[in-house]
């Protein structure tokens, strides 16, 4: 927003967008880069003519170099409205382009530098790229344990292991919720951290994934309080921090009846120093 009102600024955003946060996105913004990304006339032009030129006897397979930035313009052209939202903020919007192609991509930030104002540069990548096994399971290799990489699985613990916390408490607001209706879980894109999987697996019409909004799960357990439905929100103790605001001033100083159960509490190990609950010591 303020970028849009410096018009000369020269400032570069690159929108990684590889469709995933931890667990696969949520809400309409989510929506509108998928759309993207998937865009036909896109792949039509990427795909289809760049192969059809390649193959033209005389050019031996390869894509001259400004044919490349005629590809990169046709794009544009071809569908244009699919920057509106960015252009709109007063961004010049590139892409989405192929992450993966890193010939594409310094062809595209040379462009980018040489703009005098806002750009934003919308790359396109697939989390996990290049090993097959995190390809096929994002959510799970997000934060994976010692594995063994020729067959992609965890090595076994030397003794049993306790359930966690957090799936005692997944399974126990499950039967919860089985018992009262009015009782709801909210997380904010982090499901599978704070057990709340189970919760969306059993019973998904009591289950709110707001996406990584704390801010926004907070202010809407209140407003559900207020209807009289139960909100439970699960949020890891340091990612709290971001909704401080909204617990005091939407909960707290209105007595609202939401009920916060605040994963990886305290100092933690395997998650590493960005996800210590340092201020709950």
């Amino acid at each position: 927003n303020h970028a849009g009102h410096l018009p000369k600024t020269r400032l570069l955003v690159v929108l990684n967008d590889n469709d995933m946060s931890i667990s696969p996105p949520v809400g309409a913004l989510s929506t509108h880069l998928n759309r993207m990304r998937l865009s036909k006339p896109i792949q039509f032009l990427q795909d289809n003519a760049e192969e059809a030129i390649k193959n033209l006897p005389f050019l031996h397979g390869e894509l001259p170099s400004e044919l490349k930035t005629l590809k990169e313009s046709m794009k544009r052209l071809a569908v244009p409205k699919l920057g509106a939202v960015f252009e709109e903020l007063g961004f010049t919007y590139m892409g989405p382009i192929d992450g993966h192609d890193i010939a594409g991509m310094v062809r595209v930030f040379q462009q980018a530098h040489a703009h005098e104002g806002p750009v934003l540069v919308h790359v396109a990548t697939t989390k996990g790229k290049g090993y097959a096994y995190a390809e096929a399971d994002q959510v799970g290799y997000h934060a994976q344990n010692a594995f063994d990489l020729a067959t992609g699985k965890a090595y076994p613990s030397s003794k049993p292991k306790p359930p966690s916390y957090s799936k005692v408490f997944g399974q126990t607001l499950v039967k919860l919720c089985e018992q009262d209706q009015s009782v709801v879980g909210i997380t904010a894109a982090m499901a599978t951290g704070t057990g709340l999987d189970l919760l969306e697996k059993a019973l998904p019409a009591q289950y709110f994934d707001v996406g990584i909004a704390e801010q926004h799960a907070v202010t809407m357990a209140a407003g559900m309080a207020c209807q009289g439905i139960k909100p439970v929100v699960a949020i890891y103790s340091t990612f709290l921090q971001r909704a401080y605001d909204q617990v005091i001033h939407d909960v707290g100083i209105q007595n609202l009846p939401v009920t916060f159960v605040l994963d990886r509490a305290g100092i933690v190990g395997a998650d590493g120093p960005t996800h210590q609950g340092q201020y709950d010591i």
